[in-house]
């Protein structure tokens, strides 16, 4: 290809790019090291009981202030993350409190890529009280004085740092019912402008100290914003409960910015697990697995171990005690050595889907410990076949029980949603040490009660393997994979263990890490459970379930930027041949991630590695039949 032609496709490659690709735009879970003030608290006033902050703008250079005058109730970062069933970023990070004031309060706002399409944000928000919330009788509301008639603004975007640039407001309003207030709920409400006579509030009644998922859309095209307020996040986008079309008509105006915007009437509440982005499918997230765990939280234990964890310990104290906001729960009841900790960086493996995604847990063990540290986070129960992939690292094999040990010791397994009892556990990862000198074995146990089956393969310490482990519940057979080739062909199993009998429990919706008193030191990263093999193809394809016909769109990558990996998502409008290729911008093609046929009513996600490639933008391009789409990529490492 000469130097001409491959500077024509990138131009075209570009040109195509610049028509509106899906993509997230920002996600801020706002795990930063320390508790206080988000932005600069400069001018907290001296008498605020905020004041003064040990730590001011824990944000930056993310998040800056937007209030120019005093205030006494600053935008603050506290631990313990919210959680809400089913989203994406529940129980990720920690929260922001925004606490009430009978004068000024301090906002703040992140900047992001000018967009002049739709932007959609979504977040966990719950209101602790409604202060100055207002009196609404029949739709009228009392104490005009002191309210604003649209409701009060906690989050909003923005075409500009002024108040004339505020678009797509997220309110709360106390609730009316007929014949009366009803002064222990409030409504959830949106408005394209500030004040917008069009506002318009869901009329689904919230709880105060309850946690609720908002999302709202803007449209300067169509001047309209839409509010959807605990939605189902299983299908495509759902009827908004609230829609406000402001009387201005459109506007060709860019969204610059995210602000949490509150007035200085209002509630005080928490919001968290914010997440930014130009389509319905970007912002949920949400994917298919039961449970898909990268670790991605802060440094500290990975659930609450203080309670038993001996004060002798190495480990003890434990700055950063349950990191996951209760996601993990303890399951050790005595008194031991080793807590279950999360460490910085993640494990990789190639081609794996999470390789090099989030943290890692550190399993220790300390020589004379002989008890029990174990960790379970729940899921919805799943029946009939479950698999469950793990990326595992084990850095010493004197820690391993005997290469002539029966049983081995075992580290992870799943269990009925009711259980976590060590009776319980089902398609227990184990292992040995080796008859070659520095090697160690791994194997399978369909429960503690019998024996495993051991798989033939030396590993080495210190190298991370991938594990895959099925278990069929209406049988009782477990079965391992040891580093299996990812493809869509489900592989002879390595070794297999049984119950013997047909098995008991009616479903699955637990995993746990159990270390046993003997156990190894051990790494565990990048688990994903599923109820088919999730090792699709050598791309890591997964295909959505379907919802009837669909649009021809490239939806988007996430994360954006990445490292090392990368999600890609499309749909085609008619079944058909279809290519997805990555170029670089010499217009060379870097890798063909998809050349089949696609089928209308799914939506395809694969996965694109960034191993081996340089830091730098690429192009995604995807054809089919007379259409085309590409979108813009960046490699940070």
């Amino acid at each position: 290809m000469t130097t001409l032609v491959r500077f024509l496709i990138v131009a075209l490659l570009l040109v195509l790019g610049m028509t509106a690709q899906a993509q997230v735009i920002f996600t801020e879970t706002f795990d930063f090291s320390n508790d206080g003030g988000l932005v600069d608290c400069a001018l907290l006033k001296t008498w605020s009981p905020y004041y003064p902050q040990a730590y001011t703008n824990l944000g930056t250079p993310n998040w800056i202030t937007g209030t120019t005058s005093e205030f006494t109730a600053p935008v603050l970062v506290e631990t313990g993350a919210l959680t809400y069933s089913g989203y994406a970023l529940s129980g990720a990070g920690k929260k922001v409190y925004l606490p009430s004031s009978d004068s000024a309060r301090q906002t703040a706002r992140r900047q992001f890529a000018p967009q002049t399409g739709k932007v959609y944000y979504a977040m966990m928000v719950n209101i602790k009280e409604m202060f100055q919330l207002g009196t609404p009788y029949n739709g009228v509301l009392v104490d005009v004085g002191r309210q604003d008639l649209n409701g009060t603004t906690i989050a909003c975007v923005n075409s500009s740092t002024s108040s004339s640039g505020i678009r797509g407001l997220l309110v709360f309003l106390r609730a009316d019912t007929t014949g009366g207030v009803n002064a222990s709920k409030l409504l959830a409400g949106v408005s394209y402008r500030r004040d917008d006579p069009a506002t318009a509030f869901s009329t689904k009644l919230l709880d105060t100290l309850q946690t609720n998922l908002m999302i709202v859309c803007t449209d300067p095209a169509t001047a309209t914003s839409k509010l959807w307020v605990n939605p189902d996040l299983s299908g495509p986008e759902p009827a908004p409960d609230a829609v406000c079309v402001n009387a201005n008509g459109a506007e060709s105006l860019a969204l610059i910015y995210f602000s949490i915007y509150q007035r200085s009437e209002g509630p005080s509440g928490w919001i968290g697990g914010l997440r930014v982005g130009t389509s319905w499918g970007i912002v949920t997230n949400n994917s298919d697995l039961p449970m898909v765990e990268t670790f991605d939280y802060k440094l500290g234990a990975l659930c609450d171990n203080l309670a038993n964890l001996n004060a002798a310990s190495p480990y003890y104290p434990l700055a950063a005690n349950n990191v996951s906001g209760g996601l993990w729960i303890n399951g050790s009841t005595s008194t031991n050595d080793d807590p279950l900790l999360i460490d910085s960086i993640a494990l990789d493996y190639p081609d794996y889907a999470l390789s090099g995604v989030g943290k890692k847990v550190w399993c220790p063990n300390l020589p004379s410990n002989t008890s029990n540290n174990r960790a379970s986070r729940k899921f919805s129960p799943v029946t009939g076949k479950v698999y469950y992939s793990a990326l595992i690292n084990l850095p010493n094999v004197n820690d391993l029980s005997s290469s002539t040990s029966s049983n081995g010791e075992y580290l992870m397994g799943v269990y009925p949603n009711s259980s976590f009892s060590s009776a319980a556990g089902r398609g227990l990862l184990a292992f040995r040490s080796s008859p070659t000198a520095g090697k160690y074995v791994v194997g399978v146990r369909a429960s503690n009660a019998v024996a495993p089956g051991w798989v033939p393969k030396d590993l080495d310490t210190a190298s991370t393997q991938l594990v895959v482990i099925g278990y069929q519940l209406s049988t009782g057979l477990a079965e391992i994979w040891v580093n299996p080739p990812i493809s869509s062909t489900i592989p002879t199993p390595d070794g297999t263990s049984s119950l013997g009998t047909t098995e008991t429990n009616t479903d699955i919706g637990r995993f746990g890490i159990y270390q046993r008193g003997d156990k190894p030191h051990a790494y565990v990263g990048g688990i994903q459970v599923d109820t088919a093999w999730m090792l699709k193809t050598t791309t890591g394809i997964r295909e959505a379930k379907a919802y009837g016909p669909t649009t021809f769109q490239l939806l988007g990558n996430y994360p954006n930027p990445f490292n090392p990996s990368t999600q890609i998502q499309f749909s085609v409008a008619q079944t058909g041949r279809a290519t997805l290729q990555v170029f670089n911008l010499l217009g060379q093609v870097v890798a063909t991630l998809f050349d089949d046929e696609a089928l209308s009513g799914k939506i395809y996600e694969i996965s694109f590695s960034g191993a081996g490639h340089s830091s730098g933008l690429y192009l995604a391009r995807l054809e089919s039949g007379r259409e085309v789409r590409v979108r813009k990529m960046i490699l940070m490492k």
